[in-house]
């Protein structure tokens, strides 16, 4: 059987053109959006959507000059710590968009933007990996070597390229252990396509590189299928942790990913931590991984040797990591 799906732009005669030309210009730019959407939809022809045309156009093209001008684009490095016992877990890098004119731009404010575009976002996801590579190089050379987690967008990762530039991209580091750089995919992402990400986690794992799930609990996915993918972590949606404080309800969704996670025998972090009181209820749920500004802020690089030396658990942590929950 052949499945055909289709999708519509409408443009209305005169509110959105007085010229068949304008009109078709208009609903073809509506179909755009439409299909940008995902399939079958439709979509009614706004000004507005001129005006996102022209902003992604703009934002696409600013970030093409950003990677190729030095400095524009930096990585930050937030600390990921066990909450019972201290320990420095590794770090993820963060990208910082250094705008000449807006000044420090952060992913949430383009990366939508990028993810629609595979050829740009796979480029802006080489640099990062790249980038945060010789970073891990750069600490070897001092003694110094540091776990960092690097979020690939799903159309980079689903892309058919994605290994061949990950493999190319390690013959430029050859004294860099697989093992010191890991993948995070978006739960969303991994779902999408569950077939592909199996075989590439696979593929990655094998090569001696782990794979976190990374945003769980931000959408209704099937756990059959996320039990089938060789993922060595999960990593907590940080709007699912926001909601540690309201209620018991909350806290016992956090318990149960946790009981499923170590079903499953993955890791489990809680991303996005921004309280003291939010680490002490995931140690009580049974917790101790996370990442956030309550355990530490993104940092360049060059801040990170001096805070690892001098990092150590608030005084409130360190009480109730010493109870037994």
């Amino acid at each position: 059987a052949i499945t055909l799906t289709g999708s519509i732009g409408i443009a209305v005669y005169p509110e959105d053109g007085e010229d068949p030309q304008t009109l078709l210009s208009h609903a073809d730019l509506a179909l755009y959006q439409a299909k940008e959407k995902g399939k079958n939809r439709w979509m009614a022809y706004e000004p507005s959507l001129q005006e996102n045309l022209d902003r992604t156009a703009r934002v696409r093209g600013e970030l093409k000059l950003a990677l190729e001008t030095p400095g524009e684009l930096v990585l930050h490095y937030q600390p990921q710590v066990n909450l019972r016992t201290g320990k420095i877990l590794g770090f993820e890098a963060l990208l910082r968009w250094n705008h000449p004119v807006k000044g420090v731009i952060f992913p949430e404010e383009f990366i939508e933007i990028v993810e629609t575009d595979a050829p740009l976002i796979s480029r802006l996801g080489g640099w990062v990996l790249s980038e945060a590579l010789s970073q891990i190089e750069k600490w070897g050379k001092l003694g110094r070597s540091y776990s960092v987690l690097v979020n690939v967008g799903g159309l980079h990762f689903l892309n058919p390229g994605f290994l061949e530039q990950w493999n190319t991209l390690w013959s430029n580091f050859p004294g860099v252990s697989r093992s010191d750089l890991r993948i995070g995919i978006s739960e969303s992402a991994a779902i999408r396509d569950v077939a592909t990400s199996l075989f590439l986690i696979e593929a990655l794992r094998n090569g001696g590189t782990e794979v976190v799930l990374c945003s769980f609990g931000s959408v209704s996915s099937s756990l059959t299928a996320l039990g089938r993918l060789p993922v060595s972590g999960i990593a907590i949606d940080r709007h699912l942790t926001r909601t540690l404080l309201t209620g018991p309800s909350s806290i016992a969704v956090v318990s149960g990913i946790l009981a499923m996670a170590r079903t499953l025998n993955r890791d489990l972090l809680l991303s996005g931590i921004e309280s003291i009181e939010q680490g002490i209820l995931f140690m009580a749920a049974g917790g101790s991984h996370a990442q956030g500004y309550a355990a530490g802020l993104p940092m360049d690089p060059g801040g990170i040797l001096d805070w690892s030396e001098s990092f150590a658990l608030p005084g409130d942590w360190r009480f109730w990591s010493e109870l037994s929950w």
